[in-house]
C-alpha cells in the first residue's frame, strides 16, 4: 500500500503531519510539566528533610536537658519552678517526638 493510499484509508489525506505535530507539542509540554513537578517535589522533600533534621536535633537537646534535670533532681529535691520547667520540657519532648513520628510515617 502506498503512502497516498494509507492517507486515504485513514480518512485524513495530508492531515497526518498536523496530528503528529500536535502530538509532539503535547509530548514536549508533558515533559516540561513532568520536569517542573519533579523539581518541585525535590524541593519539598529537601525542605521536609531539613525540618526533620532540625526537629531531631532539638529532640536530642531536649532529651539531654531532661536527663540533666532528672539527674540533678535525684541528688536534691527540686523546687516548684524547676518542676514546672521539667514539666514543660516533657511536654515539648512529647510534642517533638510526635512530629518526628508523623514525618517518619509520611
Amino acid at each position: 500500500m502506498s503512502g497516498s493510499q494509507m492517507r486515504r484509508t485513514n480518512g485524513k489525506e495530508g492531515g497526518g503531519g498536523k496530528d503528529l505535530q500536535v502530538l509532539q507539542n503535547e509530548y514536549k509540554h508533558m515533559q516540561v510539566n513532568r520536569n517542573a513537578f519533579a523539581n518541585e517535589s525535590e524541593l519539598v522533600l529537601r525542605k521536609q528533610q531539613t525540618t526533620l533534621n532540625k526537629l531531631r536535633a532539638e529532640n536530642e537537646t531536649l532529651k539531654t536537658d531532661v536527663a540533666r534535670l532528672q539527674t540533678r533532681s535525684m541528688t536534691r529535691p527540686i523546687n516548684s519552678f524547676e518542676q514546672s520547667q521539667l514539666d514543660k520540657l516533657y511536654q515539648e519532648l512529647d510534642k517533638y517526638s510526635c512530629l518526628v513520628e508523623a514525618e517518619k510515617a509520611k
